[in-house]
């Protein structure tokens, strides 16, 4: 993953059990001295994947059925019972 800004400080309050905050992790703000737009980002992943793995690499194209499908796994994952399972 790729964090834009840092909101790892929140995990300990999140665990179980007491842990120590971890270190404060690299963040594209902290880089590029403010946040990217989503595209931007989005593009100079594209670009990466054609420089180094698949020059006709190419956006997916969201059809309605898999923009569909999209929707409904995001609902799986915001489900508090996904969230905090054991």
């Amino acid at each position: 993953s790729i964090l834009v800004d840092d909101d790892q400080s929140r995990i300990p309050s999140l665990m179980r059990e007491p842990v120590a905050p971890p270190p404060a992790p690299a963040t594209l703000r902290d880089i590029l001295g403010a946040p990217p737009e989503f595209d931007a980002v989005a593009d100079a992943m594209l670009a990466a994947v054609r420089n180094g793995l698949d020059t006709k690499a190419r956006e997916v194209e969201l059809d309605a059925d898999l923009e569909r499908e999209a929707h409904e796994r995001a609902e799986h994952y915001r489900d508090r019972a996904w969230t905090w399972r054991r």
